[in-house]
């Protein structure tokens, strides 16, 4: 999952920020002056893109791992499906998330660093602090928003939850990214 996650955030990244590191953002926005619009068509690709990547590689990987797995790889086909369903679902929003954040820093470097850190980084440390409120936020965070969409185990929030976290964090990206793309010199 962590290597289809990254593969996810790669694409995310170069989405818009290979366009800015070559300068072809110049001629993408005047082919498409409309910005906003510029911006949805690549975060509609992006979403499909992850969704597709995430279902293709549950379907393709979960039966390879069960045979490792020996008794602990035992899974039902409803299983399968939910987990492609979610995993897919969940790695599109992630998509949108890093194509706006992209927008946002207009590096890959930095959106690619960023990301991750927000990805493994501050999940591990947040309940290090040992105040409450930062354990909380960390089940707030895309990747534990994921995996609840992606395996059926008890968590701190089902399947709605999951969406509208992904969701709010998809929008948020993409809000900032829309913005600044709106009011900023390419």
């Amino acid at each position: 999952m962590i290597a289809v996650e990254f593969i996810v955030v790669l694409l995310g990244t170069f989405a818009i920020t290979g366009e800015y590191s070559t300068g072809s953002v110049m001629t993408t926005l005047q082919s498409v002056p409309r910005r906003s619009r510029l911006l949805l068509a690549k975060a509609l690709v992006q979403f499909g893109t992850g969704c597709a990547l995430g279902l293709m590689f549950v379907v393709l990987g979960t039966p390879v791992a069960a045979v490792f797995s020996a008794e602990f790889g035992a899974f039902e086909s409803s299983d399968l499906v939910r987990a492609a369903l979610g995993t897919g679902i969940g790695l599109g929003l992630l998509n949108v998330f890093v194509l706006g954040l992209g927008t946002v820093l207009r590096s890959a470097v930095m959106t690619i660093i960023t990301t991750l850190a927000l990805l493994q980084l501050v999940p591990s440390l947040l309940p290090l602090f040992g105040v409450t409120l930062m354990s909380e936020l960390a089940r707030f965070l895309p990747n534990q928003a994921i995996a609840v969409l992606s395996v059926d185990a008890p968590g701190p929030y089902g399947w709605p939850i999951a969406l509208l976290v992904l969701g709010c964090w998809a929008a948020a990206g993409l809000l900032c990214g829309g913005l600044l793309l709106r009011t900023r010199d390419a």
